[in-house]
């Protein structure tokens, strides 16, 4: 079989599960998946060996199951950071970078900021900010013993060494420590809601990591109302929330005795990322 008969029938088989990017899905099983350059798939057109075919088989069987392309590629590109992923954890959403965006912004005059990061997951924001701010130091907790074994990975993986993953819940790692900014992506997808995400979602990534209870708020009451007493002066709390969360965000901080900013918008046009001031 050669490439680009591969690339039709693969793009085909993506299109009969339902899968909407199957072009591009198609191209990303042959090269990502098979290690063909992209350039020379087009160019060249070379024959795949039997091997290849078969691996193309099995990448398109577990497909079909809705399992979704990051799993199956075992990679997935973050802010310029290759992060691997799989069963077990969230896969990173471009939106997200927008919560490293921020940090990187607000903190890029400090001489040595001291950055936490709650619910860190896999790593991939503390691992783009330690990368910006090669000078920080920064905190990264999860509860998740397999999130935490990915995170280590992902840091080996890129080089990154200024971060310290930390195994507990939230603050619990750190009670009396304090710091520059305190970020975090936590679970805001309200618990009726999982069932209606897409099959990749609901019946692949992990629940823990979606589920932000009945109205998608529990962690930011856990995390807004303690945020301020593990801050420096001038410290920032900056949280990723769910598109119609900003208004109960923004009264949790100012109960917490902190300023929250006008909500970042995402490329979408949502409320993605708050800033909150001590």
């Amino acid at each position: 079989m050669l490439a680009l008969e591969a690339l039709h029938y693969a793009c085909e088989r993506l299109g009969s599960f339902g899968v909407e990017a199957a072009e591009k899905e198609a191209e990303l099983l042959l090269t990502a998946g098979l290690g063909l350059e992209r350039v020379a798939l087009y160019r060249d057109n070379p024959p795949l060996g039997q091997e290849e075919v078969k691996r193309l088989e099995e990448m398109l069987a577990r497909r079909a199951r809705r399992e979704p392309i990051q799993y199956i590629l075992g990679e997935v590109e973050f802010y310029g950071l290759r992060i691997r992923v799989g069963p077990g954890v969230l896969i990173p959403r471009p939106e997200t970078e927008l919560l490293v965006e921020e940090a990187v912004r607000r903190l890029a005059d400090r001489a040595r900021p001291r950055v936490m990061e709650l619910c860190t997951g896999r790593g991939c924001v503390a691992l783009a900010v330690a990368r910006q701010l090669p000078n920080a130091t920064v905190a990264a907790t999860e509860s998740s013993k397999e999130a935490l074994r990915y995170a280590l990975e992902n840091a080996a993986l890129n080089g990154v060494d200024n971060v310290d993953f930390l195994a507990g819940s939230l603050f619990e790692p750190v009670p009396a420590e304090r710091f520059d900014a305190v970020l975090s992506n936590p679970p805001y997808v309200a618990t009726s809601d999982i069932d209606g995400l897409a099959p990749e979602i609901r019946n692949w990534e992990p629940r823990e990591a979606l589920d932000g209870g009945p109205d998608g708020l529990d962690f930011y009451r856990q995390i807004i109302p303690r945020a301020k007493a593990h801050l420096l002066p001038g410290g920032l709390v900056i949280v990723e929330m769910g598109a119609a969360l900003a208004p109960a965000v923004t009264e949790m901080a100012r109960a917490a005795g902190l300023t929250a900013e006008a909500p970042l918008r995402d490329w979408g046009g949502c409320d993605r990322v708050m800033t909150m001031r001590a």
